[in-house]
């Protein structure tokens, strides 16, 4: 681990741990622990966690970045630690804290890396790699670090961990605008990777991104089929879920083609095979974990109800959001509250400002222990619009107002009573 970055993560979690309960995100501290441990400590910990890298959505920006500034404001303002009061002597706050993450941010040009960079294993690179997307959630970051690899890759003899970093360098090459460059290495990493799991997930990783940066269906389809024929069912549980996820992006393929018959019925394909995948059990332990796969069986339902939102029939997506609301709260509590915020808007859509409020509430507080500030402004910019048009200015106004330490507890006004689906975890 880059020394910098280490001294910022336990900088950070010294001043949380002596801070009162709930005044730090639980979800940010547990990504800075992970990101204090050596590489091979930190590959075991991270390898049941939900990784961004497998939500084929391959939506990261700012976000993770935006909550370190947070955390680190928060913590200014609370504890008042000497060396975050140093840092904004000089400065305005908003200026220091983001010169700050950035001064402590995980950086190949540092002298300590660039020393050890000719004899670091391929491990070395993945997991650096890994950190700053999970951790700081910044593609662009990632850039150099990706880049370098890109040069240094042939001369590892790691083969496995080679060419999962193969991979990860290749998306981040992609997402960062260098799509050659990236594509010559996913190519290298399913052709390295053939008779694993991982081949597979190299091909639809890829395909996504052909489909939603680059909008080539054609290549995507390609990927698609090549990562299925390279890739080992290793359990029953994975082969439908290899069957679900590419039936999921097939879906998305045909709709970006304007065939919506063939995306409705690859999407409810998917569905059904995601949800099978979700009931295996996995007893010698060679399948994705029953929380993942249940995460991508919620993603592919989800994407059978914006099917009715774009159709029209909002009647029929409501009711179907109430239930996968429920859903969630059983099995998946961490998508309950994108399922009320999505519910809150097709009720808008509706013309039910006054029903959306109490899921949107619900949504929001769930969203307090959450990690991604873009979710929580949108959530809140629909309750501002709901209590607008309900007259309830002073409501609306209540909102405006509420902390951007999102985390912390809030006096949200409501209307009614917002009740969490059956199950549901708090």
């Amino acid at each position: 681990m880059i020394e910098p970055t280490t001294r910022l993560a336990e900088a950070l979690l010294a001043a949380a741990d002596s801070s009162e309960h709930g005044t730090v995100a639980p979800q940010f501290s547990a990504v800075m622990r992970h990101l204090t441990l050596p590489p091979r400590d930190y590959l075991h910990v991270s390898k049941d966690d939900p990784a961004p890298l497998t939500d084929l959505r391959l939506r990261r920006d700012a976000s993770s970045r935006e909550m370190v500034n947070l955390n680190v404001s928060a913590l200014m303002e609370v504890n008042g630690s000497d060396w975050l009061k140093e840092a904004v002597a000089s400065r305005p706050a908003d200026v220091a804290v983001a010169d700050l993450v950035a001064d402590f941010a995980l950086d190949i040009r540092t002298k300590p890396y660039r020393r050890s960079i000719e004899g670091a294993p391929a491990e070395d690179f993945y997991v650096a790699l890994l950190k700053y997307v999970n951790g700081f959630g910044s593609w662009q970051d990632a850039l150099a670090i990706a880049s370098e690899f890109a040069e240094k890759c042939s001369g590892f003899e790691d083969a496995r961990p080679r060419w999962l970093a193969s991979m990860l360098a290749a998306l981040v090459l992609g997402l960062s605008g260098r799509e050659d460059d990236g594509a010559a290495l996913a190519d290298q990493a399913m052709s390295g990777l053939a008779g694993t799991a991982e081949a597979f997930f190299v091909g639809i990783r890829w395909a996504s991104l052909e489909v939603k940066r680059r909008g080539r269906l054609e290549v995507a389809e390609r990927y698609l089929e090549r990562g299925s024929q390279l890739a080992a069912a290793e359990s029953e549980a994975h082969a439908l879920l290899f069957e679900g996820l590419s039936s999921n992006l097939r879906g998305l393929i045909a709709m970006r083609r304007g065939q919506k018959e063939l995306a409705l019925t690859a999407v409810e394909r998917a569905v059904s095979n995601l949800a099978a995948s979700a009931e295996v059990r996995d007893p010698v332990g060679q399948g994705l974990p029953a929380a993942e796969r249940s995460r991508y069986y919620w993603m592919a339902r989800l994407n059978r109800i914006q099917l009715d939102v774009f159709a029209g029939s909002l009647d029929t997506a409501t009711q179907a959001l109430r239930e996968l609301a429920e859903w969630a709260g059983n099995h998946d509590p961490r998508a309950v509250h994108s399922t009320l915020s999505i519910l809150g808007f097709v009720l808008i859509r509706e013309g039910k400002p006054s029903d959306a409020v109490d899921v949107l509430c619900a949504s929001l507080e769930r969203l307090r222990v959450e990690y991604d500030p873009k979710v929580v402004m949108q959530v809140r910019k629909m309750l501002i619009r709901c209590f607008t048009e309900l007259g309830c200015s002073t409501d609306a106004q209540a909102i405006r107002n509420l902390s951007p330490y999102f985390w912390r507890e809030s006096a949200v006004p409501r209307r009614g009573s917002a009740i969490p689906p059956k199950g549901a975890t708090p």
